[in-house]
């Protein structure tokens, strides 16, 4: 049951409030005051329709029709900026909110109205089953819902459609079945032609075997006139015999005499190497004497520097000797001052005048 129905900006309604009661509720008012757009309101929470913007105010703002259940829970259809259902929960406080797709009815809406098209009687309709507008058939149908009986009438359909189907398979399978045998008779020739081709297979298992054995006698054949061909080669080759070993003595004898140059190539070049290697030692030598000399510089420069090391370290501790004096110079006429002030004019003990020595 809905308690309550509010509509914001909805054809003429801007913001109304419907609070309804157990039973039956009527609504009352002057042509043209808004009473079908309360239909239409409620049938665009419960269908999504009609679609399109045509329904909405034309003040403005978001358009929304709201159910309020008896247990405070609500239902809510917005249409604006956002095209949504929402669904409160009273215990829980929280609200879903879902998208409105085109005409589509989120299903969490539709169980939780549970409304179907048969809930609708609009005001132009003629009573319900009663009149030009519903057939017979129409009605039986009708009643048939209600009792679930549509389900054994479409049964019994299937059932019809598929006895009729097998009955059609069953004629066709029987008249190809009939068909086959018949074609069979045709081939009682077979048996004969059966024996006839395990002789031609022999046959031809004899005809294999003799063309391989061919075969392998054209290639021995083959060998044999290699063979032939190699052997005249051969003899040709025994006739230039002796001119082969005199040219192999002629390549031997120059083979030798080219290691023999390449050696003694190699003999004079490390002579060549030498020699210069002890013309370098001999100007190394010349040089000694300068060597020497720049040596004992080096060694006299390097005594200098470090005793130049030396003199600056001693330079440096002078001056911080001179700093500190001066500081406990300084620290001493500090104290001097600071003495003078200090000192009392009349002795503390005796009562005489006292003098400060100065030095």
């Amino acid at each position: 049951m809905i308690s309550s129905l509010q509509i914001t900006n909805f054809q003429s309604h801007e913001e109304t409030t419907l609070e309804l009661h157990e039973g039956v509720n009527a609504i009352v008012g002057a042509t043209d005051s808004g009473k079908s757009s309360i239909i239409r309101a409620a049938t665009l929470l419960i269908k999504n329709r009609p679609s399109g913007d045509a329904f909405r105010s034309e003040w403005g703002g978001e358009t929304k029709i709201k159910f309020t259940l008896p247990n405070g829970d609500f239902i809510v259809r917005t249409k604006g900026k956002e095209n949504t259902y929402s669904i409160g929960t009273k215990a829980v406080g929280e609200t879903d909110v879902f998208s409105a797709m085109k005409t589509d009815v989120p299903e969490e809406i539709e169980h939780i109205l549970n409304i179907q098209d048969i809930n609708f009687q609009f005001q132009h309709d003629s009573p319900f089953l009663l009149g030009d507008k519903y057939s017979p058939g129409e009605v039986a149908r009708h009643f048939n819902s209600m009792a679930k009986l549509e389900c054994i009438d479409r049964g019994l359909k299937v059932t019809q459609s598929d006895i009729r189907r097998l009955n059609q398979e069953e004629t066709i399978h029987a008249q190809r079945l009939l068909d086959l045998e018949n074609e069979l008779e045709g081939y009682d020739y077979l048996e004969d032609m059966e024996t006839d081709i395990k002789s031609l297979e022999e046959k031809s298992n004899q005809v294999f075997d003799l063309a391989a054995n061919q075969v392998v006698l054209e290639g021995i054949i083959d060998d044999l006139e290699e063979v032939e061909n190699e052997i005249e080669k051969k003899q040709n080759l025994l006739s230039l015999k002796e001119l082969v070993i005199k040219t192999l003595d002629t390549y031997y004898k120059r083979k030798s005499i080219e290691v023999t140059i390449y050696n003694l190539q190699t003999l004079i070049q490390s002579i060549v190497t030498t020699q210069e290697q002890i013309t370098a030692k001999n100007k190394m030598v010349d040089i000694k004497d300068e060597v020497t000399h720049t040596l004992d510089l080096v060694v006299k420069q390097k005594g200098i520097h470090t005793k130049v090391k030396q003199l600056n370290s001693i330079l440096s501790l002078i001056t911080m000797t001179k700093f500190s004096l001066d500081n406990k110079h300084s620290d001493l006429i500090n104290k001097k001052k600071e003495f003078e002030e200090l000192f009392p004019d009349v002795c503390p003990l005796c009562g005489q005048e006292m003098k400060v020595i100065k030095k």
